[in-house]
């Protein structure tokens, strides 16, 4: 067993985790929830399970209305689903690792799966460094994703805490999550400050599903967002033309926070329709930074998270 925060939380060492903190049962192919997870969520209220008898990896299998709003939950292992635990959500709490199962599958590829998941002895180096999330005194930014559906913002999210790519992603309905920790090394502008500080900062990313159906919804996602990251894609004008009513409809909720310009699926060059110049004009106008990236491929991802971290850093925690 790994104990985290001075073993106020557990992490069963048998168990494969992702990085939503939900957790494979390799015995009996439960899925759930881990100690961590429950406690980065905050009060779950109600849980939906969308009607499937199969799932592959990294699709959606319900949702979790929370005291932060709603969170997509998405599957860590492919396969047929035998049962869903209806009462999940009593035991949650009280007993994640078995009464408090989300759903109990017939994997399709177990091994292949795992591959990607948190397991064996890694469980408790990843264990330990969850304590720097949980920690008093440690940074932690909720940043939001926003723009229309199909720019990439869920691929983008995926890039950035795991590090892959699947062309096939689903759309994200109502919103998706998941947190990655970075090292960052920030020197101020006022040397009053002192030098270069070093900074450990957890970023905690919100993916917005853009379709018209949530927009009704949305307004309770943009709760205690730190930052935003405005994406569009540069093969779609109209991505780009939308991005106004975006920035409206954020700075209702939010008022004025760090916001970064993505121009995204910089990998299909030979298909861009928005030149980088426009994009470079419209940040300026509006007072953003502005990168371009690649989910397929990584460009630009890591630097775009690590440039928003240090606007949030300097605007919150400055000031």
């Amino acid at each position: 067993m790994v104990y985290v925060c001075d073993g106020k939380y557990e992490l069963p060492e048998d168990l494969a985790y992702n990085e939503q903190y939900l957790y494979v049962n390799r015995e009996n192919c439960t899925i759930g929830m881990s100690e961590i997870g429950y406690a980065i969520l905050s009060t779950a209220k109600e849980i939906k399970f969308f009607e499937l008898e199969q799932v592959a990896k990294d699709d959606p299998f319900a949702k979790l209305i929370t005291a932060n709003g709603p969170v997509t939950l998405r599957a860590p292992i492919s396969g047929k689903i035998l049962k869903i635990n209806s009462a999940s959500l009593g035991d949650l709490k009280k007993d994640p690792y078995y009464d408090g199962f989300f759903l109990q599958m017939a994997p399709q590829n177990l091994d292949e799966d795992l591959k990607n998941l948190v397991t064996g002895d890694n469980v408790k180096v990843w264990g330990e460094k969850q304590l720097d999330f949980l920690s008093a005194g440690e940074y932690t930014f909720k940043v939001i994703e926003i723009g229309e559906s199909s720019v990439g913002k869920t691929a983008i999210k995926v890039r950035f805490t795991d590090n892959y790519f699947r062309r096939d992603l689903k759309s994200t309905l109502g919103i998706d999550f998941g947190s990655k920790q970075l090292d960052v090394e920030y020197l101020p502008d006022d040397i009053m400050m002192g030098g270069t500080k070093k900074l450990k900062i957890k970023i905690t990313v919100w993916d917005f599903g853009g379709q018209q159906i949530y927009a009704g919804q949305r307004k309770q996602y943009y709760n205690q967002a730190k930052g935003a990251l405005l994406v569009y894609d540069v093969t779609n004008p109209s991505s780009f033309k939308a991005l106004p009513s975006w920035i409206k409809e954020m700075e209702q909720h939010t008022g004025k926070i760090p916001v970064l310009l993505i121009g995204n699926k910089i990998d299909l060059e030979s298909e861009r329709k928005v030149a980088r110049n426009d994009g470079e004009t419209f940040a300026k106008q509006n007072g953003y930074s502005y990168f371009e990236s690649s989910a397929k491929d990584g460009r630009g991802v890591k630097e775009a998270f690590e440039a928003i971290a240090i606007d949030i850093y300097k605007t919150t925690l400055e000031t």
